[in-house]
């Protein structure tokens, strides 16, 4: 029988007895957090409180690490007959979204993403590794006055366009979107429970068109990127919807061809989001349920069938609906990449 028992380790010490869990990653949130409720004392065991907020932790379900951080808030709540403590936190990364980038000089020339992330989180104890390749070396990155560690991670990871997210061990790793596919699918009538669908055309456009900065450099005439554009339709946007984007950096024709066809698709895939309730935690083989996994979906209610790619997921504990999981859906394009021009 697969242990889905839930365990703070703190301090060296295991706590359990749970009452309501709550446990929420996504692709949108650098961080994981927790929420779990207990009574002061583990049922069973004479083991006196002994967690405090800041003291390092270890979430697991069963023998499965979801998330390796820090106690962030302790809520204590009591009255005449009950009494009852609320302790919630966040994985390492936590620190990189809250503190600012302090390194010195705060500038690398000729360094990879890999070498600059790495230069970034050590000071928090942060491992980065990488599951893609992370392109070539910068010709020159830089801090910016006042922007936190993830900003800055954030920054690198757009212009190779790959994804930094926590690996739940207390480190990052640099990867892809769906680059897993879930062992389960999702199907009406059989595992999905509740669903609150969205599909939100506001954001869609018939057809939109880029334009490129003119201004050249020592090595490339400002003539080769004057009157730069690109244009790309959404065929399922009937009536006229245009859109004009400059590009942020200067672009070529190239260029801007290719942030046009980018923009139609992720604009796309950010037009559905889904969220379906589904019993348990675990999928049909015993794995948990995971972000940045591909899910076959079979919902004619929502007139899909294909594979959504799974952007947040949440386990659940109450005592009205017992262990749940809310699966957060989108469109694979969605969270689709293009690199970005260095800017030096």
């Amino acid at each position: 029988m697969v242990n889905n028992d839930v365990t703070l380790t703190v301090n060296g010490t295991v706590y359990g007895g749970w009452k309501t869990i709550r446990i929420t990653l996504s692709l949108e949130n650098l961080s994981g957090v927790f929420e779990l409720g207990i009574s002061e004392k583990w049922p069973g065991q004479n083991i006196p409180w002994g967690i405090r907020y800041g003291d390092e932790c270890v979430l697991k379900i069963g023998s499965d690490v979801i998330l390796t951080g820090y106690v962030d808030e302790i809520q204590i709540n009591y009255d005449k007959e009950n009494h009852g403590i609320t302790v919630s936190g966040r994985d390492r990364a936590g620190d990189l979204v809250d503190c600012s980038a302090m390194n010195k000089p705060g500038t690398w020339n000729g360094r990879t993403l890999l070498q600059v992330a790495t230069d970034l989180t050590a000071p928090f104890q942060i491992p980065v590794t990488t599951e893609v390749s992370v392109g070539k070396p910068f010709k020159k990155f830089a801090i910016e006055p006042g922007e936190s560690v993830y900003e800055a991670l954030e920054r690198l990871a757009k212009i190779r366009a790959v994804l930094v997210v926590s690996d739940g061990h207390g480190g990052l790793r640099v990867t892809r979107s769906g680059m897993k596919t879930a062992f389960s699918a999702l199907k009406v009538g059989e595992n999905i429970e509740v669903c609150n669908g969205t599909l939100d055309y506001t954001n869609r456009f018939s057809e939109i068109t880029v334009k490129g900065q003119s201004q050249g450099d020592d090595h490339t005439p400002a003539s080769i990127f004057t009157g730069a554009r690109g244009k790309a339709v959404d065929p399922e946007v009937k009536r006229y919807r245009p859109l004009l984007v400059l590009a942020e950096s200067q672009a070529n024709t190239e260029q801007c061809q290719k942030r046009a066809a980018w923009e139609v698709a992720v604009r796309k895939g950010k037009s559905t989001r889904i969220e379906y309730t589904v019993p348990g935690w675990r999928q049909a083989n015993g794995a948990l349920w995971e972000i940045n996994s591909l899910v076959f979906v079979d919902d004619p209610l929502l007139k899909i069938k294909e594979r959504l790619l799974i952007s947040g997921v949440q386990f659940q504990v109450d005592d009205k609906a017992g262990t749940l999981t809310m699966l957060t859906l989108t469109q694979p394009d969605a969270f689709k990449l293009i690199e970005e021009p260095e800017s030096v």
